[in-house]
């Protein structure tokens, strides 16, 4: 499972990206998955650049009747977004 979460004094859900969770579901010999994640521009002619933000993803309850499954790295892992010029 994923879910996003703002990072404190960084990227807001609703202004800066649009929140999200789900189920990540990996076949026999699949190793990796895209969490999709749209972000929100805010654009240049009513604000300011802003500074780059972040939001972060957590990933919980790895689950497998075939293998052993970890999550490793520090959870939750964070997500840089570089606004547009």
């Amino acid at each position: 499972d994923y879910s996003t979460e703002d990072a404190s004094s960084s990227a807001e859900a609703g202004s800066d990206y649009l929140s999200g969770a789900g189920t990540l579901h990996f076949a026999e010999d699949e190793h990796e998955k895209v969490i999709p994640v749209t972000g929100i521009p805010n654009p240049a002619v009513t604000t300011p650049r802003e500074k780059d933000e972040f939001f972060l993803i957590r990933l919980s309850n790895p689950q497998s009747a075939l293998a052993n499954v970890q999550i490793t790295g520090s959870n939750p892992y964070p997500v840089f977004i570089v606004e547009p010029n």
